[in-house]
């Protein structure tokens, strides 16, 4: 896990989240209050569909407007197996981290557990595991491909 992560707060601009992912070379950020409780996630492409749909400026939107407030977490003592379910059954490749109180330790990438597999850092990682994971966090989602629409947003636009 990546301890020394950028966050940010709700009430920021999307402007300010881009720059903060564009400088961190990051794709997406935790959203924290003011207790450093994390509260949901944001990402490029919850900033660009958010400025498309809402015909806005980044500087004129808010990271409320676009985030993802549905949180999908682990816990500082969850093994990287319970991380690994989490992220396949939410199809995320992202998990904050939180510690005891809720507070962000963190963030836990798919990448991170891939090239610690690769690496037998983790001996309970491999590399089929990875893949499936992978499959599982790209699969469409379920009510897109019975309906042929898009999966719903995340953030506001819903």
């Amino acid at each position: 896990m990546t301890r020394d992560c950028i966050d940010i707060r709700p009430a920021a601009s999307l402007d300010d989240a881009a720059n903060s992912m564009w400088e961190g070379d990051c794709g997406a950020l935790p959203v924290v209050d003011e207790q450093h409780a994390a509260v949901g996630m944001v990402t490029d492409r919850d900033i660009c569909m958010c400025a498309h749909h809402e015909g806005k400026s980044l500087g004129e939107l808010k990271v409320a407007d676009a985030m993802s407030s549905d949180l999908v977490a682990c816990k500082e003592e969850d093994d990287v197996a319970a991380a690994q379910r989490k992220m396949g059954e939410a199809q995320v490749r992202r998990l904050p981290v939180l510690d005891s109180d809720g507070r962000l330790s963190g963030v836990l990438a798919l990448a991170e557990i891939a090239r610690a597999g690769d690496d037998g850092k983790v001996r309970d990682v491999s590399n089929d595991q990875v893949g499936e994971m992978v499959a599982a966090i790209s699969r469409p989602n379920a009510a897109s491909e019975s309906s042929g629409t898009k999966p719903a947003s995340r953030g506001r636009l819903t």
